[in-house]
C-alpha cells in the first residue's frame, strides 16, 4: 500500500473508544467496517454509514488497515491470533494495535506479525470518548521507520498528536508511563477532594485555589468537579483501571528495580470501589473508595 490516505479500514472492538474512532474515520472519508464480539453493538453503528460484519475474517478481508481497540491483551491475542484475523488480512495491510494490552501481549503479537506479510504499528492512545469522536486522541506509537510513513495518514485522522517513541513496543511502554502519571494523579485527587469534604470545605474552594496557578491541571479541574458532584458518566470505566495499573506495575517489576507503591494503592482503591458496584462508572469513581456518598 502507499503513503496516501487509507480508504478501507476495519475497526475491531466497538466499545467506548472503538465506536467513536470508527465513526470519526467514516466522517473523514474512510470506508469503515466494524466488528465486535457482541455483534449487535457493531450493527448499531450502521446508522452512521459503517458496515458491520459478524464473521471476523470477513471483517478484515481486503482492508488496507485494521485498527484493534479491544479490551485487553488476552482478548486481543484471541481475536487477532487464535481467531484468525491476522491470517485473513491481505498482504501489505497495516495492523494498528491501539488498545492498552501490555508488553507481553505486544511482543507476542509482534512475533506473529513478523512471520506474516502484514506491517504492525504499536499505537495505544491517550484520551477518552470525546477526543475520539473529534479525532483528537494522543497517539503513542512505535513502528519500523519504513512503516511510519504508511501509517501517518491514518493516525492523523485519529489523533491530533502522534508521538513516535521508537520501534514496536516503545509505544506501549510510553502508554504505560503516561497511564501511571494519570492514575496516580487520579488517586491523589480523590484523596484531596475527600479531605476537603471531611474538613468541612466545599471542594470547589480547593479547585478555585489551584486554578490558573502552577498547581493547576485541566484534568484536576474536570475530574475534581466530577468527584464533587458525584457525576460519573463513563468516559473511561473504572473497571479497566486495575488492568492498566497492573500492566504498568508489571513493566516496573519486569524491566527495572523500581518500587511503585502508588500503583499498588491505585489497584487496591479501584478494586474497592468496583466491589461496591461502581465498575461501570467513570474512573473518577475511584473517589468512592475514599468517601462514601
Amino acid at each position: 500500500m502507499s503513503a496516501r490516505d487509507v480508504p478501507r479500514v476495519t475497526v475491531l472492538g466497538t466499545g467506548l473508544l472503538g465506536s467513536p474512532v470508527a465513526v470519526n474515520l467514516r466522517r473523514r472519508g474512510c470506508e469503515v467496517t466494524v466488528w465486535n464480539r457482541t455483534h449487535a453493538k457493531a450493527v448499531e453503528l450502521e446508522r452512521h454509514g459503517l458496515r458491520a460484519r459478524e464473521r471476523l475474517t470477513d471483517a478484515v478481508a481486503g482492508a488496507d488497515a485494521v485498527v484493534s481497540l479491544l479490551a485487553d491483551g488476552p482478548v486481543t491475542e484471541r481475536v487477532l491470533l487464535d481467531g484468525g484475523a491476522l491470517a485473513a488480512m491481505r498482504p501489505g495491510a497495516l495492523l494498528v494495535q491501539m488498545g492498552t494490552i501490555g508488553i507481553a501481549s505486544t511482543e507476542r503479537l509482534a512475533a506473529a506479525v513478523a512471520a506474516s506479510a502484514v506491517s504492525l504499528v504499536d499505537a495505544p492512545v491517550s484520551g477518552s470518548r470525546v477526543p475520539a469522536e473529534r479525532g483528537e486522541l494522543i497517539v503513542l506509537a512505535g513502528a519500523d521507520e519504513a512503516v511510519r510513513a504508511l501509517a501517518e495518514p491514518l493516525l492523523r485522522k485519529i489523533g491530533r498528536r502522534i508521538h513516535w517513541a521508537g520501534d514496536v513496543g516503545a509505544g506501549m511502554r510510553l502508554k504505560l508511563v503516561v497511564q501511571t502519571w494519570l492514575l496516580t494523579l487520579l488517586e491523589a485527587l480523590a484523596e484531596t477532594v475527600a479531605l476537603a469534604e471531611t474538613a468541612g470545605l466545599d471542594p470547589t474552594r480547593f479547585l478555585e485555589a489551584i486554578e490558573d496557578g502552577p498547581l493547576d491541571l485541566p484534568y484536576a479541574q474536570s475530574k475534581g468537579a466530577a468527584m464533587r458532584d458525584r457525576a460519573f458518566d463513563p468516559f473511561f470505566p473504572l473497571a479497566l483501571v486495575p488492568k492498566d495499573a497492573g500492566l504498568a506495575r508489571e513493566l516496573a517489576a519486569g524491566e527495572t528495580e523500581l518500587v511503585a507503591p502508588m500503583l499498588d494503592l491505585v489497584i487496591a482503591r479501584a478494586r474497592s470501589a468496583i466491589e461496591e458496584g461502581h465498575g461501570a462508572e467513570d474512573m473518577a469513581a475511584i473517589f468512592r473508595a475514599s468517601r462514601r456518598p
